[in-house]
């Protein structure tokens, strides 16, 4: 969904003359669409059955309010890379409720804030990427497995 009239400079670096930076109105149509869509998310945690959890119980909504740069401090791969003219650019996510896990202590609540998302599309592909941007102000441990505080996608 580059909006060029020479498909191929949707792939030029941003620092090459004739490349366009801006998005496509086909991209901003489809993200605006997104908005107020409500996900109820399961965070598998690790790579191997013994150092596995998973958080449940995630649940924030997508919303359609355009960030600048000084309103989140999140890197997103489109908005903040090297073709944001591939973003939709960053809009805000309001988280409605906590994730959770369980572990020897109970029941531990995940707290993720200052989420971010944006839709990133590659020029003549048929379907794009939403991705979100958390972050963690403290360690989630269960047993082995671990998830770092910071920025969490």
């Amino acid at each position: 969904l580059c909006y060029h009239s020479k498909a191929v400079l949707g792939f030029l670096p941003s620092w090459m003359p004739g490349a366009d930076l801006s998005s496509a109105p086909e991209l901003t149509r489809y993200a605006r669409g997104q908005s107020d869509i409500l996900l109820d998310v399961r965070l598998t945690i690790g790579l191997t059955a013994d150092k596995l959890f998973v958080i449940d119980g995630f649940k924030f909504k997508l919303c359609n309010e355009p960030l600048e740069k000084e309103d989140y401090d999140i890197s997103l791969p489109g908005t903040n890379g090297p073709r944001p003219h591939l973003s939709s650019g960053a809009r805000s996510v309001h988280a409605l409720k906590d994730g959770s896990f369980i572990n020897m202590k109970g029941l531990q609540n995940v707290e993720f804030h200052d989420g971010v998302w944006e839709m990133i599309w590659r020029d003549n592909s048929p379907a794009g990427l939403i991705i979100c941007g958390f972050s963690l102000d403290k360690d989630a441990r269960r047993n082995d497995a671990l998830l770092e505080k910071g920025q969490v996608y």
